[in-house]
């Protein structure tokens, strides 16, 4: 029940951080000369590589030893879970290509992949 608990209170954490840090960095990112939709989803990119760096890093603490199990589990499913988001980045993805915008689908499909997989690993490391 402790598990459950510490998971849903990290959850909770994470989803609340994602709002505030993805729409500031929405607001800080927005070309005002555009419409906002148009706008690359820097706020999904920016939370989804912090997500993935800070998956990582528990990670290699908790096989290191240096961070209990409950704790790993508890920030990768609570915490990394609720602040990382695949569904807002497919829907990024699907509104670029409705739009014909070509560069924004394709930046936006390859730069998570390749930065979120480099911080992972770079978090791992760190942890390691």
């Amino acid at each position: 029940m402790t598990e459950l608990i510490v998971i849903a209170l990290l959850g909770a954490a994470g989803s609340l951080s994602r709002y505030h840090l993805g729409g500031y960095v929405h607001i800080k990112t927005r070309n005002h000369s555009l419409p906002s939709e148009r706008s690359f989803p820097a706020g999904t990119l920016l939370v989804n590589v912090v997500g993935s760096f800070i998956l990582g890093l528990v990670t290699g603490l908790g096989l290191s030893g240096t961070l209990p199990a409950l704790l790993v589990v508890a920030f990768g499913a609570g915490f990394c879970g609720a602040f990382t988001t695949f569904s807002t980045w497919a829907f990024d993805l699907q509104s670029a290509l409705r739009r014909g915008c070509w560069l924004a689908f394709l930046s936006n499909l390859i730069l998570p992949i390749l930065l979120g997989a480099a911080a992972a690993w770079a978090g791992f490391v760190l942890g390691n």
